[in-house]
């Protein structure tokens, strides 16, 4: 077997993420069309659907199936297959609080609005352009296509701008001016990337920017709604629906989540009109929503619920056409085709092929997993080795976090704070450390504009706060309400959100005499952002079934996650666990034990000087944390340094030079058990 083809196993790929999903490349979406057909075509005569209504009332579909059945592949099909007809938007793995549920819809359809038209080939402006175009015909007269429309639009951009402003006011958008304004504004070259921002509900924009496109403040929360259900109007004469996709709702498992979607999908149903909902679930999690809907809402949906399944692949033709599709990748063509071989199934047989596609139905990521492993055992003449499950994570995450670039993300509260708490949630799960997060008491306050989260981690309580808003007074009052809280409070903000403006700085300098400030910068934020991805595949259970070492269990999921050195060295993590003791039984973080002693000089004698690394590593850590458990910092030398030493080997290293005089040991026995242990940094004496 020649070794070049280990290398391009076509079966390594087993999930549609949402960066394929919005592909815009020819050769980016391999598809057998066989496969799901039956659901695809209930979604594809939906929208013919609502596109042939009268009425043109909204309707919603529930696609249910297993994590692997293909869901996210299905999407990429509508997309690509009825992109002529409807408007695509989508919306994945939304925030934990049912406050932040209509912003993070707000932000993904306007996202979607921002993908460029398809129509037989990739359009040079985004489908929000062409719906514009489509309102703005009469207004200009024009009777050629869009693609000639948009050429005339840049031709002369202050020109086009001025005429559809004023068409848009006066003959679209009569009763809401302010929303015909700042989409005239989506047709200005110069200023669509900033109006697109204010419609999503970015909270960002500086002063100069607002002023650009003619808006005072950011998008005011009454505004949303109203946004969506008009965008859904505004479709009618165009005749192209708005398909909006919900997808990775695992997490939406509380009364107060499904409630906020039934009220999202009440305002779409009975105040705007032609939108097409597909609610894509888990089987059990579609059960809990079906029990907590309102009598209201199955009366506008009619029953039965209006659901499609998706079932596991029984058709052998259909296996078997999988398979060769992802045997037919052009890597692999290629080095057939330079060996002179011309079995298409090759380095697989026709025996492989048998045993893959026969027997019990499956769904389309086990027959993928199934023929990694087999391919794997094949070119390497061996049955498929498990293989560490941490390097396997890590690479999800690096991959995952490749994805993001920091600089475009569009920062909604309630997602960051989510991603932040998952951050500590995966760094305590590696530490074996209890975890949990509720909504904080401001949360629920009216008018309310940062985040409150309330963390208990091993029985300590800390407050986790965010503020991204750069408007007026918002930032110093939201100061001032915050300043009485306890020691224990953390808040952040975006960096790229500023900071300005006399009485804010001295709150600031106020409110960091005892608390915690972080200006978080971007890559931290596209860290824990990568970080929600890799959660949001394990929910999907897109691990499962991967031979590893341990298994892919959640619990070892999350362990080997916390095991992420750039996520151990997150500011918001490494300032948050320092508040927190690791055993509250033993101390708390005001009373540090009393008196501590130096390390013995006769045991200082007996020590080997330890490796400089090790040393650099152990002080930048004490440095860091001022205390720490022993066995606690033998964990974070590993998560953040990539050093793993012995309990031995730690011991002896604290005993020696230079350590033995930057240490203190508490209780100072040194035959102590080392999880017992406390050490203390004491190069400033800021605990004598």
């Amino acid at each position: 077997m020649n070794e070049q083809f280990r290398f391009i196993n076509p079966f390594l790929s087993i999930s549609v993420n949402e960066d394929e999903i919005w592909a815009e490349e020819e050769n980016g979406f391999q598809d057998i069309e066989t496969i799901n057909q039956g659901p695809f075509k209930a979604l594809t005569d939906d929208i013919v659907q609502v596109k042939k209504d009268p009425r043109h009332n909204t309707r919603v579909r529930f696609l249910v199936g297993n994590g692997g059945s293909g869901k996210s592949h299905l999407f990429s099909r509508l997309r690509r297959r009825m992109g002529h007809e409807a408007i695509f938007t989508f919306a994945s793995n939304p925030p934990t609080r049912a406050e932040g549920i209509l912003s993070w819809v707000l932000s993904k359809v306007i996202g979607g609005l921002k993908h460029p038209c398809l129509n037989g080939e990739v359009k040079p402006y985004t489908q929000l352009h062409g719906l514009l175009y489509e309102l703005l015909r009469d207004g200009f007269r024009f009777n050629g296509t869009l693609d000639e429309f948009h050429e005339a639009a840049q031709a002369d951009p202050e020109l086009f701008f001025s005429k559809a402003q004023h068409y848009l006011v006066t003959q679209q958008f009569p009763q809401e001016p302010d929303l015909a304004r700042i989409l005239a504004h989506i047709l200005h070259p110069e200023r669509s990337e900033l109006a697109f921002r204010w419609l999503a509900g970015s909270t960002n924009l500086i002063d100069q920017e607002l002023a650009a496109i003619g808006q005072r403040e950011p998008l005011p929360e009454e505004m949303k709604l109203p946004i969506l259900s008009r965008l859904g109007r505004a479709t009618v004469p165009k005749g192209t629906p708005i398909v909006l996709v919900l997808d990775q709702l695992d997490l939406m498992t509380q009364p107060a989540l499904v409630d906020a979607f039934q009220h999202l999908f009440f305002a779409l149903i009975d105040e705007s009109k032609h939108w097409y909902l597909v609610v894509s679930l888990i089987d059990d999690k579609f059960d809990f929503w079906k029990s907590q809907f309102s009598t209201a809402l199955r009366d506008r949906l009619e029953e039965p619920l209006p659901v499609v399944a998706l079932q596991p692949l029984g058709d052998l033709k259909e296996k078997e056409a999988l398979i060769k599709l992802r045997l037919a990748t052009p890597e692999l063509v290629r080095l057939r085709i330079a060996q002179g071989i011309n079995n298409p199934l090759y380095p697989l047989g026709e025996t492989d092929m048998r045993e893959l596609v026969e027997g019990a139905p499956l769904y389309p990521r086990q027959l993928l997993r199934q023929a990694k492993a087999r391919y794997s055992a094949v070119t390497r003449g061996q049955v498929e080795k498990p293989v560490k499950l941490g390097g396997e994570i890590e690479t999800a995450f690096d991959k995952a976090r490749a994805k993001i670039d920091e600089n475009e993300l569009e920062i909604n509260k309630d997602i960051l704070a989510d991603r932040f708490c998952e951050v500590l949630e995966v760094l305590c799960a590696a530490e074996g450390r209890a975890f949990e997060s509720h909504l904080g008491p401001l949360a629920s306050e009216a008018n309310f504009r940062g985040t409150d989260i309330l963390l208990k981690i091993d029985g300590c309580e800390v407050r986790l706060l965010g503020h991204h808003i750069h408007q007026g007074a918002q930032f110093p009052n939201f100061m001032k309400k915050v300043m009485p809280l306890p020691r224990e409070s953390v808040l952040i903000r975006d960096g790229k959100v500023p900071i300005s403006g006399k009485v804010t700085s001295q709150r600031l300098t106020e409110f960091q005499k005892d608390k915690i400030f972080i200006h978080l910068p971007r890559p931290e934020i596209g860290d824990a952002y990568a970080l929600g991805e890799v959660l949001a595949s394990l929910r999907e259970q897109e691990f499962a079934g991967l031979n590893t070492d341990p298994p892919p269990t959640p619990e070892n999921i999350k362990q080997c996650l916390g095991e992420i050195p750039t996520l151990a060295q997150s500011q918001v993590a490494k300032k948050i666990l320092a508040l927190v003791n690791p055993h509250s039984a033993s101390v708390s973080a005001s009373t540090l034990p009393l008196p501590p002693m130096p390390m013995p000089t006769q045991i200082q004698a007996q020590i080997q000087v330890p490796s400089q690394d090790l040393v650099s590593a152990v002080r930048a850590l004490m440095k860091s944390d001022r205390w720490l458990i022993f066995e606690r910092l033998r964990r974070r030398l590993k998560t953040i340094h990539n050093l793993e030493v012995t309990p031995e080997e730690l011991r002896k290293a604290i005993a020696s030079e230079p350590l033995c005089h930057d240490l203190l040991r508490y209780p100072e026995d040194v035959d102590t058990v080392e999880e017992n242990q406390i050490l203390i940094w004491s190069v400033e004496e800021v605990y004598a």
